[in-house]
């Protein structure tokens, strides 16, 4: 294929140079496409083309030693190698201990280990699956890096130089770096090459080892469903059996593999957790600001009647406490040592809480409830052989529901009917819990041992928490609607016992349900009881060609829902509380308006749009509206549109006076159908939205609070009039409550032979305040003319 050449070291350089070319790229050769532009031709050109100049040889192989020079920058690409090599490594070390833990772990391994096994394996799967797709690309990038150099042999400047000895040995020294770049790069992609094709093997071993684990823990957790009441193993008054006495060594072998496989999951799981921290730390920040606000206005006092005994005396606590009882819920597979060192956290936060709270004998006996608790945490970290653990085991699951008998009678004395009741459930549950522990121990079902009295611990523990988390919210938005009133100087009272009351119920429900499902996982039938209610939520029903899914429905109702909620409470966040006491809040009562409109319709808008419900169905829906609408609904819906352009309009807002036809009060309350007026006497007016706007309207707050207003009085003559007029003025003016840019006028009539009538008109600033001020001005003006020698009559 090539000429005869003299075999020197030239040549030698040039073959070599020649078969390195085949490991150049195509995008790096486009790189340099532009730099010889001007000489660019294909290789039937150039085989007629005698005329290149050195300065055309040079820039091709200047074009080439460029390639080298960039093989390094195109492998640096691939930077994600040492980064799948290390995580390959890492799931090597969690596969190992789980097929131990497998192997070991008996009839006997924990339901909660199982399930977080499967979790692990299911997030590294989808890692190794990852890992596995991306050296793939890598691999058909270097594929088509080897395939596009071979696109260079066909260039024929390339192939002249290297076949002529005379341009050989012309271009020597540029050949001789070349030879060097090869070298290195050739070097270098040989080892990245091998590297991406053993991480390929690994990844796939891996992801084989990996499903087998999986087909291995589902099998077992199939097994324990029903399985669980089979007898695993010998009662407890027999004597251990050879299998057990072989477990004592899985034991040892077990001995701190369960912190590392915490480690290894919490590295390896992505989580919400950085939420729930992050929550805690913005629940701190917003009940110290209150409280810091208070003090900073010496108010601290104006909250002593909300009794708010959890977060005052230890407002970090508060904080912790939302956030270790929210962290089950985050996780429902953790890993089992992590979701009892929360319980051990959750029982010693509760503990300081109880502190203050609770009497000595109840705090005495809550102290006891813990240290039962707590432990069969220790048994089982002990590590001791299976009979002895079983052992142990037996006499605290019986100890704890004894106590539990013992202690019911003076928890539940002197306590109010509601917790009464709650104490009373949490009561039943331990002690039958423990109970069911302690005979299933006996009868050799340990699985279900572990099922119980895990769940009379969580279920105990749990349910208090839950209690303080309810009552600490409730008390933090007391705390936000009192400082909020306070900061903008608006009356303290409000009927914070309904405010309380409404808040409190809403969340002991979402807390009952919170609490149900964590009763539900422990008992290992949270999964169950979730696949039956996702097939019956997304199982399509069908009312003649209408077409729905009970789940559609459910999202749709929970959405409208908390748009309702969040509607009615966000006013209550900002301190309106809606009383008719709040006299300078318009502009904020408005607005709060507008933004409790826009959740709703947002609210539905979400609703609808997250149901799934057919839009072509809803059309329907609102076309047979429409004709309802037509032949009934007018004033209904001429009041839904009037409530809106009153909104957005705001010929009206919350807190004016005004008097629509012969009914005159304040506005108290403008809502989508009526709007309502507060009178003088107190009553309450209902008015539609339509007829609002179908009447003339006089607002006498509409652009500002002022509001013209006059005192009489009679004066014996004789007097000087003049006199009389400036001590009347200064006199008004005097007056914190007069609006002094507008001169007070005095208006002398009923003039007779003794007597004359004096009128004084003036401006209110605040028409709430205005018989307040004319009684005011009225005592004043009488004193100040009888201090002058003024008769009155």
């Amino acid at each position: 294929m090539f000429f005869s050449l003299s075999a020197n070291l030239t040549f030698k350089k040039a073959c070599l140079f020649f078969i390195v070319l085949i490991i150049g790229t195509n995008n790096l050769q486009a790189q340099n496409h532009n730099r010889i532009k001007h000489k660019r031709f294909d290789s039937a050109s150039l085989a007629v083309n005698d005329t290149l100049s050195t300065g055309d040889y040079l820039a091709e192989i200047e074009k080439v030693y460029q390639i080298f020079n960039t093989v390094p920058v195109e492998l640096s690409k691939f930077s994600n190698l040492d980064h799948i090599e290390s995580g390959l490594e890492n799931n090597d070390s969690a596969l190992i201990m789980i097929k131990r833990r497998l192997k070991k772990g008996g009839s006997t391994a924990n339901l909660q280990n199982l399930q977080m096994f499967a979790n692990l394996l299911d997030e590294l799967r989808g890692k190794t699956v990852g890992y596995s797709g991306t050296l793939d690309r890598y691999d058909t990038a270097m594929d088509r890096l080897g395939k596009s150099v071979l696109m260079l042999r066909k260039d024929s400047i390339l192939y002249r130089i290297i076949s002529s000895p005379a341009l050989t040995d012309s271009f020597d020294i540029q050949l001789q770096e070349l030879n060097d770049k090869k070298i290195i790069s050739d070097s270098l992609i040989k080892l990245t090459v091998n590297l991406i094709n053993q991480l390929r093997v690994h990844a796939s071993s891996n992801i084989i080892a990996i499903d087998e684990m999986i087909l291995k823990i589902n099998s077992q957790l199939k097994k324990t469903g029903f399985g669980i009441f089979n007898k695993e193993v010998p009662f407890l008054w027999e004597a251990p059996t050879t299998e057990e006495k072989l477990q004592e060594n899985a034991v040892k072998l077990r001995k701190g593999s369960e912190w590392r496989m915490a480690r290894f999951y919490f590295l390896n799981i992505k989580s919400d957790r950085f939420i729930l921290l992050l929550m805690g730390i913005l629940f701190l920040v917003w009940i110290s600001v209150n409280l810091n606000t208070l003090k900073r206005l010496n108010r601290f006092e104006a909250i002593q009647e909300f009794g708010l005994s959890y977060i005052i005396p230890y407002k970090i606590l508060s904080a912790i406490l939302i956030i270790v009882t929210l962290a089950p819920l985050y996780d429902l597979n953790a890993p089992v040592i992590y979701t009892e060192l929360l319980q051990i956290l959750l029982l010693t936060v509760l503990t300081i809480e109880f502190y203050k709270r609770l009497s000595g004998r109840i705090f005495l006996l809550w102290v006891c409830f813990c240290l039962l608790l707590v432990s069969l945490f220790i048994i089982r970290w002990l590590e001791l052989p299976p009979y002895d653990q079983r052992i142990w085991i037996f006499i605290t699951n019986i100890t704890a529901a004894l106590f539990g008998v013992i202690a019911g009678k003076p928890l539940l004395k002197n306590r109010k009917k509601s917790s009464k009741q709650f104490l009373l459930v949490l009561l039943v549950v331990y002690i039958l819990c423990n109970l069911l522990a302690a005979i299933s121990n006996l009868i050799g079902r340990f699985t279900l041992t572990q099922l119980f009295y895990s769940t009379g611990i969580f279920a105990f523990s749990t349910a208090l928490a839950l209690y303080s988390f309810s009552r600490i919210l409730t008390e933090a938005f007391l705390l936000q609607i009192k400082t909020s009133r306070i900061r903008k100087k608006y009356p303290e009272k409000f009927d914070w016992q309904n405010i309380e009351k409404g808040l409190s119920g809403i969340l002991y429900t979402v807390s009952a349900i919170l609490w149900l499902v964590e009763l539900a996982d422990n008992l290992n039938i949270y999964d169950i009881i979730s696949n039956y209610i996702s097939t019956l939520m997304n199982t399509t029903q069908l009312i003649g060609t209408f077409s729905f899914t009970l789940g559609g429905i459910f999202l749709f109702i929970i959405i409208i829902w908390i748009s309702n909620f969040l509607q009615k409470y966000i006013a209550f966040f900002f301190g309106d509380t809606g009383d008719e006491t709040w006299d300078d809040n318009k502009g904020q009562r408005s607005r709060l308006l507008i933004t409790r409109l826009l959740l709703l319709v947002a609210g539905f808008l979400l609703a609808v749009a997250a149901s799934g419900l057919p839009m072509d169905r809803i059309t329907v829906i609102l076309g047979a509206l429409g004709i309802g609408i037509g032949l009934g609904l007018q004033s209904l819906v001429n009041s839904l549109v009037s409530g809106v352009m009153l909104i957005f309009d705001r010929t009206i807002r919350i807190g004016d006076i005004v008097e629509i036809s012969d009914k005159k009060g304040r506005v108290k309350e403008i809502s989508v159908r009526a709007s309502t007026l507060l009178t003088d006497d107190g009553a309450e007016i209902i008015i539609p939205n339509g007829d609002i706007l179908s009447h003339n309207i006089i607002n006498y707050t509409l652009s500002n609070n002022q509001i013209r207003t006059s005192v009489q009085f009679t004066v014996l003559k004789p007097f000087h009039t003049e006199e009389l007029i400036a001590l009347i003025q200064e006199t008004v003016i005097l007056n914190p409550n007069v609006f002094v840019q507008k001169q007070p006028g005095v208006i002398i009539t009923g003039i007779t032979s003794k007597t004359v009538v004096v009128k004084v008109s003036f401006w209110c600033k605040n028409i709430s305040k205005t018989e307040q001020t004319e009684s005011e001005v009225s005592a004043a003006i009488y004193e100040q003319l009888e201090a002058k020698g003024f008769q009155l009559a």
